[in-house]
């Protein structure tokens, strides 16, 4: 249910160039910074095997990040590279990290 609510929240953003993909990149970027500022820092009973997860975590939501806010620079302008399925994948991709962190 989660997966489909972010999916079609970042498909319903489609509508402008560069807008879903500028979407995406804050919301992986809010990933990030909550895994480095709020969880690491002041959850104690995060066991190494979680940590190693949450860099994993924190690895991909960054690469991702990058990856979506290149898209937003080429999407401005209306060539038409990302549109629906690249949306749903940022939306898929950021329902499944935000469960897994």
């Amino acid at each position: 249910m989660w997966s489909l609510v972010c999916i079609n929240a970042i498909n319903w953003f489609d509508g402008v160039y560069g807008q879903a993909s500028g979407v995406s990149s804050i919301g992986f970027l809010t990933i990030v910074l909550l895994i480095h500022f709020v969880v690491l820092p002041y959850y104690s009973g995060i066991t190494s095997l979680n940590a190693e997860i949450l860099s994993w975590v924190s690895t991909i939501a960054s690469l991702f990040f990058v990856l979506s806010l290149v898209y937003t620079l080429i999407e401005y302008k209306p060539y038409g590279l990302l549109r629906d399925l690249g949306t749903m994948v940022f939306g898929f991709t950021l329902a499944y990290i935000s469960i897994v962190g």
